[in-house]
């Protein structure tokens, strides 16, 4: 029983730290921010898109085994494979990979910059990815029972200072229902939803590996537990996040999205204290990497190459990509990348809704209403990506 709840703990702390990384950190800053005095109708609108929804993805792997591929052929075997190729490069070389090595940089910055440029910081990041993802198996204890800890630790220091310092929140003038949508559409920006289904599939494979005592069944369970744990102690970070930039944000609200934590941080811990908590966050998006990268790798060498390069070639592709892409800095991938995750995630949502259907109550239609989502997404926000190609033609 004790290894069992451990074995728990330890993949709800893996669960946990895969998916906190450089947007677990920026967007419920953005909501404190944006939120102001109604922080709690924005935080409501955050967790569902930032937390439930992700929770809804993890337990839709489960009941496919952590076949992400059965779970996207209920579309069919073309429009399936299409959408996981999208997903890959999202969450790999194309945006997540990238948004995290620059927001790393970030926070780091203030102390390293006449030292170490982004060039070089990639260099070195990539390499400390590629080490750590070398044994894949060695995964959730690396992340589990190390680098989670720490990261909880350190956060738990920022709040507590903050809420002891804390000021008053800015009065917001926008209606609760504009408050609530704004930030639902924030909790989009996290992509934890397309991480939880292919992070499911990283955890089951390995615990059916290192743990071949336990059945299925017991397997399925240790799954859905740690998924609660590691889910909820996202949402804790979340509104804690939220109401130190409630607390103390608002002066701030003008910059980078990248660069409000590390002031946030400068300014309730001062430089020394910064420097600790900057070193931690960097872990963060280590172990959020790492995943990232285990997952998009093992694609690249199944699914693209057909077996014929091996993990480590496909890994040192998938980095040497996002290494290049990150050199174009966090604003301008943020920027460019809003309109395709509101094109994306609305249909990744229903897909997932519709398996949870499928497995719980037969709920059997999935094509027409994941295309009717896709194609009024695409419709809304399709003009917002011909204005961002036009605009960097032009330059």
């Amino acid at each position: 029983m004790k290894k069992y709840l451990n074995l728990i703990i330890t993949t709800g702390l893996t669960i946990f730290a895969m998916l906190f990384g450089a947007s677990n950190l920026m967007f419920p800053l953005k909501s404190g921010i944006i939120s102001g005095n109604q922080l709690i109708v924005g935080l409501c609108g955050f967790l569902i898109s930032g937390a439930l929804i992700p929770l809804a993805g993890l337990i839709a792997i489960m009941f496919f085994d952590g076949d992400y591929k059965t779970f996207f052929y209920r579309l069919g075997k073309i429009p399936g494979a299409t959408l996981i190729f999208a997903c890959m490069l999202i969450i790999g070389p194309l945006l997540v990979m990238p948004r995290i090595i620059a927001f790393s940089y970030e926070m780091i910055r203030p102390f390293i910059e006449y030292y170490v440029s982004l060039k070089i910081f990639t260099i070195i990041f990539s390499l400390l990815t590629f080490i750590c993802c070398y044994k894949k198996n060695s995964i959730i204890d690396l992340i589990g029972k190390i680098l989670s800890p720490l990261i909880l630790l350190s956060l738990c220091v920022i709040f507590g200072i903050g809420m002891w310092t804390r000021g008053v929140p800015v009065e917001i003038n926008s209606s609760s229902l504009e408050v609530f949508k704004e930030n639902f559409l924030l909790g989009y920006h996290t992509l934890d939803l397309l991480g939880t289904i292919f992070f499911g599939y990283i955890i089951l494979s390995i615990l059916r590996t290192t743990e071949k005592e336990y059945s299925k069944k017991n397997l399925a369970h240790i799954m859905l537990l740690s998924s609660l744990v590691g889910i909820s102690l996202l949402s804790i970070v979340y509104i804690g996040l939220g109401y130190l930039a409630s607390w103390h944000g608002q002066e701030f609200a003008n910059l980078d999205l990248g660069k409000i934590f590390i002031q946030l941080v400068l300014k309730i811990v001062g430089s020394s204290g910064a420097l600790l908590i900057s070193s931690t966050v960097f872990l963060a998006c280590l172990t959020t990497i790492i995943a990232l990268a285990s997952v998009a790798s093992e694609y690249l060498r199944t699914e693209i190459a057909d077996k014929k390069i091996s993990y480590v070639y496909a890994l040192i592709a998938v980095l040497v990509l996002s290494g290049i892409l990150a050199q174009f800095e966090l604003g301008t991938i943020l920027k460019y990348s809003a309109p395709f995750i509101y094109i994306l995630y609305p249909a990744l949502i229903t897909l997932t809704f519709c398996n949870l259907g499928f497995k719980l109550f037969n709920f059997k239609p999935v094509k027409t209403p994941v295309l009717l989502v896709f194609l009024l997404s695409t419709a809304y926000y399709g003009p917002d990506i011909v204005k961002n190609i036009q605009e960097i033609t032009q330059k």
